[in-house]
């Protein structure tokens, strides 16, 4: 297992103890709202598309959800400039590079694709944020973010879907939803009553509880009859399935503790690409190695008969050791 990011148990005196110092973003969508008539571009236009993005915390875990009219690079960048407002300027966003990221439609991958990255990094680096972006085809080294809201992402694509929400009513929800998922223990809870109660990132943010509550029971038309209350039942229902499909994720253990072997410059390595036609399986050679504070080599980069790329180990396959030395070493004994 690699050690944890510095950012992540970063102390005070680093500057980037505060909430939401470093934050990990992705996008969800697109959720579907019934459009105000005197806003439609279209007469006939009823239903218009937006898209959630969501901050998360990557020292105390809180989530910040913003809602994003298109995916565009101007609503990305106001999506962040919004969240800076309330949260205050992070050091530090993460992301999935823009052609993997997890969980994500096809149109919102194809949108993303075409952001104008040196205008969003200009635009950052003027209020002194840095943006990195996870190297391809390594999705899951954003893991810290992608474990707490692909739960999050899967439910309110299903929750809202085509529902008849306005713009109004699914800001709110959000809000419930930002809601709910920071008032969850970061820490184990005791059963003894006499312990102090569980952390939540609530505490961090507010310095006080803000507990979840649902605002009452609601049955049968009643629910429909006032736009609040219909998103509160949406709240309520979002509550059961996050902590159904959520919680259970917290007993599992993926851990890897044996050591392998690391690679080396000369290796024979197959490479994953679920995108290579059937049959053909593209090999290539290790150019040069990344190894971490530990010594341990968790990115390289390989020259194949397509050019040259940067891989993360979990996608590759070693074939063999050292090539280019035992080719080295059969010559020196011919000779």
């Amino acid at each position: 297992m690699a050690p944890l990011p510095s950012v992540r148990v970063s102390s005070d005196n680093d500057g980037i103890a505060y909430p939401f110092a470093a934050v990990g973003v992705d996008y969800f969508g697109p959720l579907y709202v019934k459009l105000d008539p005197k806003t439609r571009s279209k007469k006939n236009e009823t239903l218009g598309k937006r898209f959630g993005c969501i901050f998360t915390c990557l020292r105390y875990r809180a989530v910040h959800i913003e809602v994003a009219e298109d995916l565009s690079t101007d609503n990305f960048i106001n999506a962040v400039l919004r969240f800076v407002g309330r949260r205050g300027a992070p050091r530090i966003i993460y992301s999935d590079n823009g052609t993997n990221f997890k969980g994500s439609e096809a149109d919102v991958i194809e949108a993303l694709k075409s952001w104008d990255v040196e205008r969003i990094q200009g635009s950052l680096s003027r209020r002194s944020v840095e943006w990195v972006f996870n190297p391809p085809l390594a999705s899951h080294q954003g893991g810290v973010w992608e474990r707490l809201i692909r739960s999050t992402k899967k439910i309110l694509r299903s929750l809202v879907g085509q529902r008849e929400l306005n713009d109004e009513s699914l800001r709110a929800l959000m809000v419930e939803v930002e809601k709910i998922m920071n008032d969850r223990p970061i820490t184990p809870v005791s059963s003894d009553p006499h312990d102090l109660e569980a952390l939540t990132p609530n505490h961090i943010l507010l310095l006080r509880q803000n507990p979840s509550t649902s605002a009452g029971e609601f049955n049968g038309l009643d629910k429909f009859k006032a736009r609040w209350k219909h998103v509160q039942m949406l709240a309520d229902t979002f509550w059961e399935r996050w902590k159904n499909e959520y919680l259970p994720t917290l007993q599992e253990t993926q851990k890897w503790l044996k050591k392998m072997p690391n690679f080396s410059v000369g290796d024979l390595v197959l490479m994953v690409d679920k995108d290579v036609p059937r049959g053909q399986w593209p090999k290539g050679l290790v150019e040069q190695v990344f190894p971490d504070t530990e010594g341990v080599v968790r990115r390289v980069v390989i020259r194949t008969a397509d050019g040259v790329y940067r891989r993360d180990v979990r996608k590759l396959c070693l074939l063999e050791e050292k090539l280019m030395k035992c080719m080295e070493d059969q010559e020196h004994i011919d000779e």
